[in-house]
């Protein structure tokens, strides 16, 4: 049994060939403002980002919820969404280590903000230029 808890909170590089630049600052905009902790029982194949930033893909051979524990918070709304795979509802023990997952993704949240803001003043400077 494998447990894997990839944590995405950098932006995707956008890439310059895809679209405008309003379709790129609106797929970075929403990467900063989400924060997704998933934790998949079993097995998984996870690729990792390269240097330059991106996230965590995590890939199974299953289907995705069938073994997976997925909290996903939008800093902007403050929405917080759980989705629990009924197979795993009742295990504690990864309830557990998922909860604890969540509560160190919650430290990254000021930080995410600061970006956020500070992505924001960036880009009305750009635009009063």
């Amino acid at each position: 049994m494998a447990a894997v808890t990839p944590v995405e909170t950098t932006p995707v590089p956008a890439a310059t060939d895809e679209g405008g630049i309003k379709d790129r600052l609106v797929r970075m905009f929403n990467e900063l403002v989400h924060v997704r902790v998933i934790t998949v029982v079993g097995d998984a194949k996870v690729s990792l980002p390269k240097a330059g930033g991106g996230k965590a893909i995590v890939d199974t051979d299953e289907k995705p919820l069938d073994q997976a524990l997925v909290t996903v918070f939008n800093l902007i709304d403050g929405d917080v969404t759980n989705i629990v795979a009924p197979s795993l509802k009742d295990d504690q023990a990864i309830r557990a280590f998922h909860s604890a997952q969540v509560e160190k993704s919650m430290a990254v949240l000021p930080a995410n903000v600061a970006t956020l803001v500070d992505f924001g003043k960036e880009l009305i400077d750009l635009l009063r230029s």
